[in-house]
């Protein structure tokens, strides 16, 4: 379903899924432009070798869905994390099946596949994705070598491959919910519970050659994040006595956070969170929505402002 309302009203229509392709549930797999076209993307297992066929499927902002297009070739695919996509404003797209990557253009064509080369290492535990608004791709993964895991850095720009990983330094203990999460060009925000279980997040303005010292928002489950086109981010997490907080800005200069404790639930799970709006905007706004223990027909929520 879409709306161009704001909203109030929304309209639906099937989706012309091809033979044997399905949505994966739990995935983030549906995103859409600043001009209303929504991009879906479709799995099919393949029945006489490993791997799945990709396909993605979009509807203009008229409520007309296209023809499926198969992005992975005759190559059957592995994935090794959960699946994401990135559509951001102009229309360009960033598919990513853990170490594996699609990109589409602005045009609508989807690129070979990418792959970051993480030969040597034995293990990829988890890997998060994103995209800034200039098309550069960032890839965080925490690598196991010798039974020992770390965190490396990817990058890749709108048509090349992605760079080799490098290890960051001084966040070998950031795990539980791992992501990056890019904003406006050359900015993106890495965030994650660390050992200790508390909040971090670094944030990038230079596409990720340097990152400011973490911020430290305290003891919380895994925090869930998201980012706006115009350099800000937001954070969701519940922290110590159940506490449901927000932190939203720009992660940089002398105000960098502005932190919210919206109040104490039962909750279950991971919260979700959203933000748009400009920096230094009076408009900008995140939102954070979560389940509450004994009442999941009806998740409690908050809003908070973003600096």
């Amino acid at each position: 379903s879409t709306s161009s309302d704001g909203g109030l009203t929304w309209a639906s229509a099937p989706v012309p899924v091809p033979a044997g392709f399905a949505y994966l549930n739990r995935s983030n797999l549906i995103d859409i432009d600043s001009r209303g076209n929504v991009t879906l993307i479709l799995f099919k297992p393949r029945a006489t070798a490993d791997g799945y066929d990709v396909a993605a499927v979009t509807r203009s902002s008229t409520g007309t869905w296209r023809t499926p297009v198969v992005v992975n070739g005759s190559t059957g695919l592995t994935i090794l994390a959960s699946p994401t996509l990135e559509v951001i404003a102009d229309g360009r797209a960033l598919l990513s099946l853990g170490t594996t990557t699609f990109r589409r253009s602005s045009t609508g064509a989807w690129s070979p596949a990418k792959t970051v080369n993480i030969t040597g290492f034995d293990l990829l535990d988890r890997t998060s994705t994103d995209m800034d608004a200039n098309g550069r791709g960032y890839m965080v993964l925490r690598l196991i070598k010798a039974n020992a895991g770390a965190l490396y850095l990817s990058t890749s720009s709108q048509t090349g491959d992605w760079s080799l990983p490098r290890l960051m330094t001084g966040l070998e203990t950031y795990y539980d919910g791992l992501q990056v999460t890019a904003s406006s060009s050359g900015r993106a925000m890495i965030s994650a519970a660390d050992s200790s279980s508390h909040v971090r997040a670094t944030v990038t303005t230079d596409s990720g050659t340097t990152w400011s010292a973490p911020a430290d928002f305290g003891l919380g489950i895994p925090p869930a994040a998201d980012g706006s086109e115009s350099g800000l981010y937001a954070l969701s997490w519940f922290g110590a006595g159940n506490a449901a907080v927000t932190a939203a800005g720009s992660g940089s200069g002398t105000a960098p956070w502005v932190t919210t404790t919206i109040g104490n639930y039962a909750v279950i799970g991971t919260p979700v969170v959203a933000i748009a709006g400009k920096s230094g905007s009076s408009t900008a706004r995140a939102a954070s929505a979560w389940e509450r223990s004994g009442d999941p027909a009806t998740p409690a929520g908050g809003v908070a402002a973003a600096s």
